[in-house]
């Protein structure tokens, strides 16, 4: 079957991308190694080494850009050879596109509320030129959240697939609303953090107490291997996983407004955000009231929309999970491992 314009367009862009994703990545190992050769840059002299080595932080960032790019050149070619995968591929990174943008023009808004208080003005610099950089960045991030719903609409159009699928091979709609599979793909995604609170400890605010060391620890694991169970059972057509799903979200709406209504809300995340920032690190950031109430509702909205979306959806997805075939029963012809 002939490949449409929007196909082949969507796979150049995907290449541009993901070869300056790639050369940003070996931009970044370079910086790590001249770091690992410098320990001045990494660590000034007198001040507390790091519990882990920023070059060490930089050179896993920068595996984790060439392993993206290198995932976004591949699904490129399978797509322009009009393979499934590709376009599998590239609705789940669309919907990490949607996520991580739409985070990012948020902190970058934050931070242009906060950074006039914390940087003093430079003579050499015209007045609004920060404005004008963060807005710029801002509009960019916004471009690539529009690509991402865009891609995420795209691929999923009945006549799209039918490109991927052969000709003569009739294309059902997918049972599992758009929705849920996004929420489910952002589960999957938070869980790859799992090890991370292995090596690290940060402090954890619940219900308004600050829990720390391995307690800490233990929540952060907890919450997160929950959320990539439900995520892996929401992909799977699970019912169990959208409770569990909705269970997720409710208490973390629940903890996020124990936080803010229990008196010294304020004070207490003020000190908390103090206490996260690495040893040694200046002084200068001031959290301020306004920076805090749209931390909050940032919170909120990122706990509010997916929950919204569970509960709208919940009758759609548990008649979906009685459409989709039973897994199979163990037994003599099905050992336990064989599982779908």
């Amino acid at each position: 079957m002939k490949r449409s314009g929007g196909v082949t367009a969507s796979a150049v862009i995907a290449i541009i991308g993901s070869v300056l994703t790639v050369l940003f990545g070996g931009f970044a190992i370079l910086s790590a190694l001249v770091m690992r050769t410098m320990p001045n840059l990494s660590t000034p002299p007198g001040q507390p080494a790091l519990p882990i080595p920023p070059a060490a932080i930089l050179f896993g960032e920068s595996l984790l850009f060439v392993g993206f790019g290198a995932w976004g050149i591949a699904s490129a070619v399978g797509l322009l050879k009009l393979k499934n995968w590709a376009r599998i591929c590239f609705l789940v990174f669309a919907g990490l596109l949607c996520a991580f943008s739409a985070i990012g023009a948020l902190s970058l808004f934050a931070v242009l509320l906060i950074f006039p208080r914390i940087a003093p003005p430079q003579a050499n610099m015209p007045p609004g030129m920060m404005t004008a950089v963060f807005g710029t960045m801002i509009v960019f991030a916004l471009l690539l959240v529009a690509l991402g719903i865009w891609w995420l609409i795209y691929f999923n159009r009945l006549e799209i697939k039918a490109q991927f699928m052969g000709e003569g091979v009739t294309i059902a709609p997918s049972p599992r609303p758009l929705s849920i599979t996004i929420i489910a793909w952002l589960f999957v995604v938070g869980g790859l953090a799992a090890p991370f609170y292995l090596v690290v400890s940060y402090p954890a605010m619940i219900f308004g107490f600050v829990i720390r060391g391995w307690t800490a620890n233990f929540m952060y694991l907890l919450l997160t291997l929950a959320g990539l169970a439900a995520g892996i059972g929401l992909l799977r057509m699970r019912p169990a996983a959208h409770t569990l799903a909705v269970a997720y979200y409710v208490f973390s709406l629940l903890n996020l407004a124990a936080s803010i209504l229990l008196p010294g809300s304020f004070a207490r995340m003020q000190a908390l955000t103090q206490e996260m920032l690495p040893p040694g690190s200046p002084s200068g950031f001031e959290f301020t009231e306004q920076f805090f109430w749209f931390a909050m509702l940032l919170g909120l909205l990122g706990i509010a929309v997916p929950l919204w979306f569970l509960v709208t959806r919940r009758q759609a997805f548990l008649d979906a999970c009685k459409a989709s075939p039973p897994a199979p029963v163990p037994g003599p012809g099905n050992p336990p491992g064989s599982f779908a």
